[in-house]
């Protein structure tokens, strides 16, 4: 398997350098490109193709969150993790609604950020720990007060609540057939029954109602966004 492409986008000449000197030592990962902002970011996307771009939110020229809109809009393809300082809910909740795949804060360990890219390539969605209590603590507050969840009058059979609350933990359709007994095809059809009855089909939907009904609770960190 060919090694992951990976583009560095920070106005920070020192934090760039310090970011490739730590992909460097991984003979699966080679950086093919590093941006000073937005507009160049945009440019090396087009012309590099990369599986992954590191990106930051605050930069010249053309914002984090402006970028990340363009690459999602015209690189589908490409995975995007946000890595920055701010970890705020208006930034992280703004920045999962406009697709990024996965959400580090710049003072995690490096074996974090190398957890984040090899997830999102996978095709999962990657929050640091940090950033996942922060959005737990904004969805119970949420349900604590006029929550969606709370008018919903959708009954999820026990098995499928067994489905939602692992989908919730990080358990893949594989995992979860195996935990449970049954086929992974059985389990997709239970994560489709799922979302249609919810009428949710994203992972940051299905993690709020599943912390709103108490389905689930602090213990999970994020969601595969193959069962989104």
């Amino acid at each position: 398997m060919p090694p992951l492409k990976v583009l560095i986008v920070d106005d920070h000449t020192l934090f760039r350098e310090g970011l490739r000197f730590i992909l460097d030592k991984h003979q699966d990962i080679v950086v093919v490109g590093e941006a000073s902002d937005g507009i160049e970011a945009l440019a090396k996307v087009r012309k590099l193709k990369p599986d992954v771009v590191l990106l930051d939110i605050t930069m010249p020229r053309l914002s984090g969150i402006e970028t990340l809109k363009e690459i999602k809009s015209n690189a589908p393809d490409t995975s995007v993790i946000i890595l920055t300082m701010h970890s705020k809910e208006q930034y992280i909740l703004e920045i999962l609604t406009h697709g990024a795949n996965g959400y580090i804060l710049k003072d995690s360990a490096s074996e974090d950020l190398m957890s984040a890219i090899r997830a999102v390539v996978k095709g999962d969605a990657y929050l640091s720990p940090p950033i996942s209590t922060s959005l737990l603590s904004h969805y119970r507050k949420d349900a604590n007060g006029t929550s969606a969840a709370k008018g919903k009058t959708v009954r999820l059979t026990n098995r499928e609540k067994e489905v939602l609350r692992m989908l919730s933990v990080d358990l893949s359709t594989k995992e979860i057939g195996e935990t449970l007994g049954i086929s992974h095809r059985t389990v997709e059809n239970h994560r489709s029954n799922i979302m249609k009855k919810l009428n949710i089909h994203s992972k940051v939907g299905l993690l709020k109602y599943a912390i709103q009904t108490g389905i689930i609770d602090d213990s999970g960190p994020y969601l595969r966004a193959e069962d989104s």
